[in-house]
């Protein structure tokens, strides 16, 4: 909008949509009124509906969607996950250097024996310590998702597929 010298207004936004015939209902409410019809021919090809039936697992409805349970709702959730999981482990120049490959879901790990020590109660683990901790969002599009991951595909997403599209139109 204000690339192309025009002042936007409540009805503007960026519109994410599962299908073309979405896409066109928001332009024909005037949701890009005053963008450049080059910019909307990028914003069109970057719309998850391109995905087909896996259109709510692409970044930019993921996006949306975190956007939208923060605006319309709360703060987003999160939650400690853990689970078992399967761990690489490589020395490298003498330092031991390990690698999550796959954790397993909804696995239970426990209940852990307690057990008298030296210095009062303890706790006795016999289990392999291939555990992984995680923070992962708790809802949403992005459920189940660990946070660093999913910041770094949404940072990476909007520098390298987003901003080059439309770079053009802010020269």
């Amino acid at each position: 909008m204000i690339a192309a010298k025009n002042a936007p207004g409540k009805h503007n936004m960026f519109p994410v949509c599962s299908t073309s015939e979405a896409f066109d209902n928001q332009l024909q409410r005037h949701r890009l009124n005053g963008v450049n019809p080059d910019a909307i021919d990028e914003i069109r090809g970057l719309k998850p509906y391109h995905q087909a039936t896996d259109f709510d697992e692409s970044t930019l409805w993921v996006l949306d969607d975190l956007c939208n349970i923060n605006k319309h709702r709360r703060v987003l959730l999160t939650n400690l996950c853990c689970g078992p999981s399967d761990l690489e482990l490589k020395r490298v120049n003498g330092e031991l250097f390990g690698r999550v490959t796959k954790i397993r879901k909804n696995e239970k790990i426990g209940p852990f024996p307690m057990i008298d020590g030296p210095r009062g109660r303890g706790v006795k683990i016999d289990v392999d310590p291939k555990v992984a901790a995680y923070i992962a969002c708790d809802e949403g599009a992005a459920q189940d998702i660990e946070v660093s991951l999913l910041m770094a595909e949404v940072l990476n997403y909007v520098r390298f597929t987003v901003l080059p599209k439309f770079e053009r139109f802010f020269a």
